[in-house]
């Protein structure tokens, strides 16, 4: 488990810091999207890692004798591992873990790639053509064009809800 600082942006146009504990980044940003109306990330940021049995309380630990202290670990190396590995990764990290089109939050397993323009209507892989959407509604939409998959949305007037739900 690691402790995370963030600082969003919420729906009523507050901003709020504050941190949280989690196993990455990413289940960080869910949990706090979970608990918050997240308009906008501005940070978030992993301080240290938290140990799974340490008590939750303010009291104070002596310290150690000189002679019994550990070496501190050497800071892991910043590497490409912090950044999404995947394009599902890249996409649903850029979309806050929601879906495009029904805003409920996914969990990677329910999540899929949808390509706004379909391939067979001459789409591409490129990234303004793909967004992360529930994986029912990506086998719903099918290979429907992008202005159809906007009408069925936009037609429930923001009420518009996944068939998973």
């Amino acid at each position: 488990m690691s402790l995370f600082k963030y600082k969003v942006l919420l729906a009523d146009d507050k901003v709020k810091t504050s941190q949280i504990t989690a196993k990455s980044e990413a289940a960080a940003r869910a949990r706090v999207a979970e608990l918050n109306k997240v308009k906008e990330w501005r940070w978030i940021k992993e301080v240290k890692a938290a140990k799974q049995s340490a008590p939750v309380s303010k009291v104070a630990v002596p310290a150690k004798p000189a002679a019994v202290t550990a070496k501190p670990a050497a800071p892991a190396p910043k590497t490409a591992a912090a950044k999404p590995r995947t394009k599902l990764d890249k996409l649903l990290f850029q979309q806050s873990n929601k879906c495009f089109f029904c805003g409920r939050l996914l969990a990677k397993a329910e999540a899929s790639i949808e390509h706004l323009q379909p391939k067979s209507d001459g789409g591409n892989n490129a990234d303004g053509n793909l967004v992360a959407c529930c994986v029912t509604l990506n086998r719903t939409f099918g290979d429907i064009s992008l202005k159809r998959k906007m009408e069925i949305v936009l037609e429930k007037a923001g009420n518009f809800t996944c068939p998973t739900v």
